[in-house]
């Protein structure tokens, strides 16, 4: 695969680094070789080269406390009572995102028995409220590191610090962030676990996971036979009670929706929706709405830009797109829905569930040839259950039964909602939970993964596909893409000279980047620290 050939060329600029002894150069080269696996599949899962790279890195750059904070001054944990302590490394948060709901939700779930705090390696701007406050609550702290340093080392050791407060030590990063890596490449300390949100794309972090935390069984199988992690375990993603929200009635009279209108309602984030290999959710489902004047679809996530804005005009207004909305103003939507379409060819694995815990009649479009990116069939609570059709035709046919008599389904809507709460609501998720815990070693080791497959695969050139049309969808704004080069250009990286004053500027000057967003991050606050 040509993503190979570049993203061996990145990682050789980080071995150079590393052999000059420039290891924050060398760490910021192997971010970009990440970021760049991560957002154009390579094929496989896991580098060893990076993670090796990244390992050495931790045991050599030893105690820079001389030109660092004190931790103690800058994140006051004090361990004290009997409670459980975990530690949460994030890269950074926002009210929209799953990191938030599945941190937030471990903290509400375990409230009584653990205490929380959470550190964020990336992240400058105030993390959400409604987080920082359940930290507090359960008697932890929150802290950001990138407001105390912009050199990654320094940034890393204060991270190695801060386990000394730690029972356990939970990873949710960016797949590329390299910082977990740095700061528990080493050995000792309290258990570190990888709570693998993204099983279906590259990430860093394989040798430093005392355990890796699957969401469902084809992702532990991923993790086990392409990643060449030796120890997995499911964890099903945590949920909360919503808060009370308005009725059926109420929700529908307050979204301005007329009576005799079957609410169709989608949530997840808009590259999720681009078409690949046949599988199109809004052509799909714009032919099923033009044969129902009474449908009308509320998608959240999606703008209303590009396709979405050319399939609401064609609808007569019918497909909404909303856009971002925080999950604390979701429940009106969900309050008001008759259906829930689940996004394909990406999976929204909490969004479904949110729905299913809510009893609403759901479906979604089981992707066959890359399972991983459809999360719903391969559900832990569901088992067989599922309405996940294989084919778009059985899919049509099936939400035009669901739309013909939405009640006919509601009684297996009501067994996925008991479901759902055995399974992803206390008692029942902290008992996944409590297995996990029962098996941690004592003492934090670190392993360098065995890679037992790292042939291409027919799915890994179908998910790079996907890739490719995230990547080049100039009507996303908001992407898995942080990086944002285009493939073609990324031979022009070269004239990223490491440690120039003028980088940004010229960086600029190319247009190689379709948003800079995140990605400046990596180098104003790497390459030129």
């Amino acid at each position: 695969m040509e993503h190979q050939r570049k993203f061996r060329r990145i990682v050789t600029k980080a071995e150079s680094a590393f052999s000059r002894g420039n290891f924050h150069s060398a760490v910021i080269w192997a971010q970009i070789a990440a970021q760049f696996a991560w957002e154009r599949h390579p094929g496989f899962y896991c580098d060893l080269t990076l993670e090796s790279l990244l390992m050495e890195i931790a045991k050599k750059m030893g105690d820079r406390s001389a030109t660092s904070p004190p931790a103690s001054q800058i994140l006051p944990f004090e361990k004290s009572g009997n409670k459980f302590h975990i530690l949460h490394v994030i890269s950074g948060c926002t009210e929209f995102g799953g990191h938030t709901l599945v941190v937030a939700a471990w903290i509400k779930n375990t409230l009584d028995t653990a205490v929380h705090s959470i550190v964020a390696t990336a992240q400058k701007e105030p993390m959400p409220v409604a987080l920082t406050s359940l930290a507090s609550a359960s008697g932890g702290s929150c802290q950001q590191l990138a407001k105390f340093s912009p050199n990654l080392l320094d940034r890393s050791l204060l991270l190695r610090h801060f386990r000394n407060w730690a029972d356990l030590i939970v990873i949710h990063v960016n797949p590329s962030d390299a910082l977990p890596i740095l700061a528990f490449g080493v050995e000792g300390g309290p258990p570190v676990v990888l709570f693998n949100h993204a099983d279906d794309v590259f990430w860093l972090g394989a040798s430093i996971a005392d355990v890796v935390l699957d969401l469902h069984p084809a992702g532990q199988s991923q993790t086990l036979k392409r990643r060449g992690v030796k120890t997995s375990k499911i964890l099903p993603i945590p949920l909360n009670n919503p808060p009370r929200a308005f009725s059926y009635d109420v929700a529908r009279e307050k979204l301005g929706i007329k009576p005799g209108t079957t609410v169709l309602l989608t949530v997840g984030r808009e590259p999720k929706y681009l078409p690949v290999a046949g599988h199109d959710f809004l052509g799909t489902v714009f032919k099923i709405m033009r044969k129902h004047s009474n449908l009308v679809l509320l998608a959240v996530g999606p703008k209303n830009q590009g396709r979405w804005a050319k399939a609401s005009a064609m609808s007569g207004g019918r497909i909404i797109p909303l856009g971002r909305i925080d999950w604390s103003n979701l429940h009106s939507f969900y309050a008001s829905a008759d259906i829930f379409l689940d996004s394909f060819p990406v999976g929204s694995g909490t969004s479904y569930l949110e729905a299913a815990a809510r009893a609403i009649p759901s479906i979604g479009l089981q992707f066959k040839d890359a399972p991983t990116l459809t999360e719903g069939p391969d559900e832990v609570a569901f088992g067989n259950l599922n309405e996940y059709p294989s084919t778009v035709e059985e899919y049509t046919g099936l939400l035009e039964q669901m739309i013909a008599d939405p009640f006919l389904f509601r009684e297996k809507a009501i067994r996925f909602k008991e479901l759902v709460t055995a399974h992803h609501f206390p008692p029942g998720w902290n008992h996944y939970l409590d297995d996990v815990i029962s098996q941690l070693p004592s003492r934090h080791a670190t392993r360098l993964p065995k890679i037992l497959n790292n042939c291409i695969e027919p799915v890994n050139n179908l998910i790079a596909d996907w890739d490719a049309k995230v990547l080049n969808q100039e009507t996303v704004q908001q992407t898995y893409a942080t990086i944002m080069f285009y493939a073609p250009e990324l031979q022009k990286a070269e004239m990223l000279q490491e440690q120039t004053a003028s980088f940004v500027t010229e960086f600029l000057k190319t247009k190689n980047i379709h948003e800079f967003g995140s990605f400046l991050y990596y180098f104003k606050e790497g390459l030129l620290a």
